[in-house]
């Protein structure tokens, strides 16, 4: 029996610049990594703390003073429910009909032989590079009535040009003798699309798909837009606008919330100044009632250049200390 020849590692074994290089990229795609997750672990352990942890600063990954009131508070309401129907109908009509339209779109820019081929290609990547904005799309739904309509959640973004281009892009990698022997056999366009092109094209479509569910999912905008009725917001255009409102409510509250902030050293500094009122030696009450108020004033213009506060916080204290002269 030959004995066989051991092979050494170094045949099946990386060199030490591959090893290198294969260690610096696992380093980068696990910091690319937590940059993704991180964040999403930040706003969810904020979703379960409290808000005085919040506003200082204290939760970075983990939930501080752990609480459930924002979810029952989101959740409590009818509205809620209202808006996760219309999120999950859009989505699902949405994608089913962006992916037939795509599809339909893409097939036949992938032939070669499709006359007038290049310029309709053309024409679809100048839409990509301008549009009309913002308010004539708000024009043109309402010219066609789809203001305050459910057809207006998904119906303007059925089609999109990358997306139909990445399909575009896919079926011309197919072999064409495949579709040349199905027709051989007596399949037309339509059935050639639907037996041979899809079955052959799952990932694709299951890549595109996702790009549409996402996008109709997330899609906040169109419900600011042309919605004016609660019932037909979709869920994240009603997140969104409890989110503005308690930004909104918190910046009023803080807006009201420091004036009386400022004003407390100063009404502190006069009630101290009236329980204690400077007497050097014995005055007569005239005298020292001009001094008192003197001393008073004074005393308001400091603390207010050194708080700058307004002199509005002070004008009672001034107006009583005119009564008593």
């Amino acid at each position: 029996m030959v004995p066989r020849k051991k092979r050494s590692n170094a045949a099946f074994g990386l060199s030490p610049g591959e090893r290198l290089m294969g260690a610096v990229n696992v380093f980068l795609l696990v910091i690319i990594g937590l940059l993704m997750v991180l964040p999403f672990l930040n706003t969810l352990a904020k979703s379960f703390s409290s808000n005085n942890a919040i506003t200082t600063g204290r939760v970075i990954f983990t939930p501080v003073d752990f609480q459930l009131g924002t979810y029952k508070y989101v959740t409590g309401q009818s509205q809620f429910w209202d808006s996760l129907r219309v999120s999950v109908l859009i989505t699902l009509l949405g994608t089913d009909g962006a992916m037939t339209i795509s599809c339909l779109t893409a097939y036949p820019l992938s032939k070669t032989w499709l006359y007038g081929r290049k310029p309709v290609i053309l024409f679809f990547v100048f839409t990509m590079l301008f549009s009309g904005g913002m308010v004539p799309n708000y024009l043109l739904m309402r010219s066609l009535g789809l203001i305050n309509t459910l057809w207006v959640l998904f119906v303007p973004g059925m089609l999109s040009v990358y997306n139909v281009i990445l399909l575009k892009n896919f079926f011309e990698e197919i072999p064409e003798a495949i579709e040349e022997s199905a027709q051989l056999d007596g399949a037309g366009n339509i059935r050639t699309l639907v037996s041979i092109v899809l079955p052959m094209s799952l990932p694709a479509l299951a890549t595109i798909g996702l790009f549409y569910a996402v996008g109709y999912w997330d899609n906040y905008m169109s419900g600011l837009l042309y919605i004016t009725k609660p019932d037909l917001r979709p869920l994240q255009t009603y997140l969104y606008v409890i989110v503005t409102e308690a930004v909104n409510v918190d910046d009023i509250l803080h807006a009201h919330r420091r004036p009386v902030e400022r004003r407390s050293p100063v009404r502190i500094g006069i009630a101290l100044a009236q329980r204690r009122p400077f007497r050097p030696q014995p005055l007569s009450p005239l005298k020292f009632r001009q001094i008192r108020l003197h001393l008073r004033i004074h005393a308001v213009d400091t603390l207010q250049q050194l708080l700058q506060i307004d002199r509005q916080a002070v004008l009672p204290f001034l107006q009583r200390a005119q009564r008593l002269s």
